[in-house]
């Protein structure tokens, strides 16, 4: 009976701490002064505290991956970011469906996005597709698809792999940059211009799908 107890004061002082830790990024972007404590000198312990938390509060992870493919080497900083994804998917989820829901949604408006609108019956195909654009900031896109309704199992299942794609051309601009190899260095580059035709391929082909799904709704609509 104890143990139980302890175990739950120990998840709601968790749970409260990440809710505090909101609320102060949001009021004042802590997170962007503690992140310029990043670099290939931090010591391993806070590094790893620092990625799991400072991404959950909008700070860049690709500054994270590039640190890890200097750090751990490739295969060392794609294990670590691939370990870590889940939890800051875990975590946002979490976030996105607790008290503090509005405020997320204040602070995303302020960044200048706005929650997808998702076509209900094609929820997990546009989320997906979603996930896949690069040009959505990490932070965002794990707070905007958790708020768009997509239900948490297919959540985790899609953005993770997704998520560890997206971070590899990261990981190689790292190892590049300890090893000097020209071709590490050039994968990294073909990988993000790929992510990048891609991202505007997806934009353009499933937006005119997203509104012409719109305009079937309304048709429908009016005829009933």
């Amino acid at each position: 009976m104890l143990r139980a107890f302890c175990f739950l004061a120990a998840g709601l002082a968790l749970a409260a701490a990440v809710l505090l830790l909101v609320y102060l990024a949001d009021q004042y972007d802590w997170a962007a002064a503690a992140g310029r404590l990043i670099n290939d000198n931090t010591p391993l312990a806070p590094f790893l505290i620092l990625m799991a938390v400072l991404p959950i509060l909008g700070f860049p992870i690709s500054v994270f991956l590039v640190v890890s493919g200097i750090k751990f080497g490739l295969l060392g900083g794609i294990l670590v970011s691939t370990l870590f994804y889940p939890l800051h998917l875990v975590l946002s989820y979490y976030l996105a469906n607790s008290v503090v829901r509005q405020r997320l949604s204040k602070m995303l408006a302020r960044w200048g996005y706005d929650t997808p609108r998702i076509p209900g019956q094609q929820l997990i195909l546009y989320g997906s597709i979603f996930a896949a654009i690069p040009v959505i900031p990490y932070t965002p896109k794990n707070y905007l698809l958790a708020l768009a309704g997509l239900p948490f199992k297919p959540y985790v299942l899609i953005c993770w792999p997704i998520h560890t794609a997206l971070g590899l051309p990261f990981i190689f601009l790292g190892q590049s940059a300890v090893s000097l190899d020209f071709r590490v260095a050039l994968a990294a580059v073909v990988l993000l211009t790929g992510a990048y035709v891609i991202a505007v391929w997806l934009r353009r082909r499933y937006a005119f799908s997203a509104e012409e799904d719109s305009e079937v709704r309304k048709t429908e609509a009016k005829t009933r």
